[in-house]
């Protein structure tokens, strides 16, 4: 059960870092927007010598939510309308 979960988090880390890349290649005039605690995000853009140059808070509605940070590789809305 353990080796399951890390090759889990491994795979998620590789595709999340893959369409992170996908999205700086094509699309790279927009910005990056990833939450502090996924360190694999953060660390992929400080070694390709992005900076970060903006920080706002995370909103919740309702109370704390359970979310996994270290999956967000970029925000899903920000292009909605």
């Amino acid at each position: 059960m353990v080796i399951r979960k890390l090759l889990q988090e491994d795979l998620v880390q590789l595709t999340g870092i893959n369409l992170l890349k996908y999205k700086l290649y094509h699309y790279p005039e927009k910005q990056i927007c990833i939450p502090e605690e996924n360190r694999a995000a953060r660390s992929y853009m400080e070694q390709h010598a992005y900076k970060e140059y903006l920080r706002a808070p995370r909103m919740v509605l309702y109370g704390e939510v359970s979310w996994k940070p270290e999956w967000i590789y970029c925000r899903a809305t920000g292009y909605c309308g």
